[in-house]
């Protein structure tokens, strides 16, 4: 007679996760069965390293993407690559920007805002201090 269990793996498949920051770091590495979450494991770490080299943890980056044996150096050089570009453009536009808008001259009647010249209410005091 079969029991259910004979089919079973002779051993428990854990998956490793871990976030990686829009900076290029890389939060710890979360090990877990299933939905069941076993420990987290410092990237750093000799085993964080171990199993970020054997291409064991699957990454995932800030835009929702998931990374399945990745070669850690190359995304992470990939990824400081975007996120350049998008900081050279979004400057582009800003210094674009700002040079071909500009404002009207004053008048020369027209001051800048200044604070109201109207005098503080000052707080009843109970008579007590402190």
């Amino acid at each position: 007679m079969k029991k259910p269990h004979d089919d079973a793996p002779d051993r428990i498949r854990k998956s490793y996760t871990a976030l990686v920051c829009a900076d290029g770091r890389i939060l710890p590495i979360t090990e877990s069965i299933g939905r069941r979450v076993l420990r987290e494991i410092d990237p750093a770490g000799r085993e964080g390293r171990a199993l970020l080299a054997a291409g064991t943890v699957t990454l995932w980056t800030s835009d929702g993407k998931p990374h399945q044996r990745p070669k850690v150096d190359d995304m992470l050089r990939q990824m400081k690559r975007a996120f350049d570009r998008k900081i050279s453009s979004a400057t582009r536009r800003v210094t674009a920007a700002s040079g071909s808008a500009s404002r009207p001259p004053r008048d020369a009647g027209e001051s800048p805002a200044a604070p109201s010249s109207r005098p503080r209410a000052r707080r009843p005091s109970d008579g007590r201090s402190g």
